[in-house]
Order: structure tokens, then C-alpha cells, then sequence
């Protein structure tokens, strides 16, 4: 294993992966712990003073042992935890009483064990971590883009499932908006948003500690709006007329090849009528899209009123929405007249 500038090394524990520890000399002189981790002899240092070395090592790479400190020259456990060296007496609570001498082991878990002083004594001891939890993390998801209805809104379906607690703890999710307003307490909420650009923050919490935000941005892209006509103007509730026909006169740069087919439907209210038929017309620069519903579906809408307002809806091949409104009349028939009963003349006078 070589050694660590000084022409002496001595090795004492080795774990499941290969790696060892012990001590080795210094160039100066001075003996210090080291861990070998299958390529390089690393020097682990001391507490301070010129001697230490390591006794024990777990499938981690942690390291406990015993080093002299800078002042007082006496010895002291210590651990190493992959990145620094601690004075096991460091962690132990106030007023304990002990004084950790040596540490001889440590296991998978990080339970140490070794000896020290207590009331003049000395005593094995096993030492086993408390730790700390763990905040948790959020997770609030890629980025969304989505196109906006009629209505200038879309719903969005966030996602926080990426969210994770260490310590395994359940989590309960809130999620703010741009005015840090709490807006939906589940991991995957759906959530409305207007037409425009929102950052979103995903906090979770696991009882005991709460995460750093984390954003996701939400881009609602504006629905474009058409020029639009529903024939019938007035629409008789009885007639026995087959079709309500939609046209819808498109914006300047879109053509009726940019319309997705079938996407057409008429909006009364909440509810959403299906094209049966659906067609495409140029004539000249401008494009029109037409589209023919069933006339018994729109009749049943005006329960009564004597119009109907009317959203004539249908999605670009992007996924853009593209819309018109209208309003039509309607003309309720009170049924068919009963016959007037004919009267007969009455003639004057005596009949012969």
C-alpha cells in the first residue's frame, strides 16, 4: 500500500469494497490515519497533534480511530466521514461526563464503539448516531405550454410526483402562484390559468421541515379569434329542417388547410355540440370553414329564451384554439290551429 511520504505504514481494518485504514509516517515525521481506497493512500490527518491513526472502517469509507490534539497532547476518538476528520467528544451531549478515548469500529449504520473515561474510570462505550432530518425536496416538473379555449383559459394539470422526503416521510403539497397565493394542495392539481406566462412554486412539507421552492413555468398561448356566422339567422325550434350550419371566416395567414379536421363544435352555454360535417372553401384570399350540426342538438339549447348566443369553436393543426361568437334568434311555434267551425247562413223568412 506504500506509505505516506515516511518509510513506515501499518494497516489495521478493511471493509467489504477493499478499501483499508491504519496509519502511515509522515515526510516530517509526524504518523497520521489514512484510508486506502483501492488506488490512493490518503492522508486523513489528525486532531492537531502529530499522531493518530485509524481502527476501524465500514462499507461507507468511514473512518474511526484515535489522534492527539494540538494543545493538551492527549488522545481522542475521532470519525471520519468521507470528507473531514471530527472529535467523537464533539458530539456528544453536554454534560455527558465522558471522554472519548479510542474508537475501534464502526458499522453500516454508523454505531461506534471504543473506550473512554468516565468518573475516573475507564469504559467501553457505543456510540450511535442521532441524525438530523433531512428537509425535504420539490419537484414541480417540466415546464408547460398549453393553448387557451374560447373562454381565454386553460386547465393545466401540474405535477409534483418528482417530489421526494429522504427520511421517507409523507408529503403534503402547496403550490403558489405569481402573487404567492396558495392555489392547489394535492401533488398533480388541475389548476385554470388565463392566457399568458406563470411561475408557479411547488412547496412540500413533511411535518417537521418544509422544502425549498421549486418553479415550473406555465405558458398559456391565446386562442385566435375568427369572424363567425350561424345559419339559420332565426332558427325555428319546430321546423323540420335537417341542419344549423356554422361558417367561420379565417384571420389573415391562416388557410382552411391550417384547421385540424372534424375540430369543430358549437359552444350554447355548457354545452358542446359536435360538427357532423365539416368543409373547407377558399375563394380568393379569403378561406372559410364550415360546419353543419345537428338542428334537433341546438333547437333542444333554447329552452324557451328568444336567442341563443353561440360560440363556433375549432383548433388549429398547432393545437391553437380559434374561435368566433354569433347569436341567432329563435322562433318557438305555439302548434298547429284548430280549425274555425264554418258558420251557415240563416236564410229570413218561411221556407216553402
Amino acid at each position: 500500500l506504500g506509505a505516506l511520504g515516511g518509510q513506515a505504514s501499518v494497516a489495521w481494518a478493511i471493509n467489504s469494497s477493499g478499501w483499508v485504514t491504519g496509519y502511515g509516517n509522515t515526510a516530517t515525521g509526524s504518523s497520521h490515519a489514512f484510508l486506502y481506497d483501492g488506488l490512493t493512500m490518503n492522508d486523513l490527518g489528525s486532531l492537531g497533534g502529530a499522531w493518530g491513526e485509524g481502527y476501524g472502517i465500514n462499507d461507507l469509507g468511514h473512518v474511526v480511530g484515535r489522534s492527539t490534539l494540538l494543545t493538551s497532547g492527549s488522545t481522542h476518538a475521532f470519525l471520519y466521514d468521507g470528507e473531514s476528520m471530527f472529535d467523537l467528544n464533539d458530539l456528544l451531549p453536554a454534560n455527558s461526563g465522558w471522554e472519548l478515548k479510542t474508537a475501534k469500529d464502526i458499522n453500516n449504520s454508523g454505531q461506534i464503539v471504543g473506550n473512554g473515561e468516565i468518573g475516573g474510570e475507564i469504559h467501553a462505550f457505543i456510540m450511535t448516531p442521532v441524525l438530523e432530518p433531512n428537509p425535504p425536496v420539490a419537484n414541480a416538473g417540466d415546464d408547460i405550454a398549453v393553448f387557451a379555449g374560447p373562454d381565454g383559459t386553460a386547465t393545466v394539470k401540474l405535477d409534483g410526483s418528482g417530489s421526494y422526503d429522504a427520511d421517507e416521510d409523507e408529503l403534503e403539497y402547496f403550490w403558489f402562484n405569481d402573487a404567492n397565493e396558495l392555489i392547489a394542495e394535492s401533488v398533480d392539481p388541475n389548476v385554470v390559468f388565463a392566457a399568458g406566462v406563470h411561475v408557479i412554486d411547488l412547496v412540500v412539507d413533511d411535518g417537521e421541515l418544509s422544502s425549498e421552492p421549486n418553479s415550473v413555468v406555465v405558458t398559456v398561448i391565446e386562442a385566435v379569434e375568427a369572424v363567425a356566422h350561424v345559419f339559420p339567422r332565426v332558427l325555428n325550434t319546430t321546423s323540420r329542417g335537417r341542419y344549423v350550419i356554422a361558417r367561420m371566416q379565417l384571420p389573415d395567414g391562416i388557410s382552411k388547410d391550417d384547421i385540424e379536421s372534424d375540430s369543430l363544435v358549437l359552444i350554447i352555454g355548457d354545452t358542446m355540440i359536435k360538427s357532423i360535417l365539416q368543409r373547407g372553401i377558399a375563394y380568393g384570399n379569403r378561406h372559410y370553414v364550415f360546419g353543419f350540426f345537428d338542428r334537433g342538438e341546438v333547437a333542444a339549447q333554447a329552452e324557451g329564451a328568444p336567442k341563443l348566443d353561440i360560440i363556433i369553436a375549432g383548433k388549429l393543426t398547432s393545437g391553437q384554439c380559434i374561435y368566433g361568437e354569433d347569436t341567432i334568434k329563435i322562433l318557438k311555434s305555439n302548434g298547429p290551429k284548430k280549425p274555425t267551425p264554418s258558420r251557415r247562413p240563416v236564410r229570413s223568412g218561411k221556407g216553402r
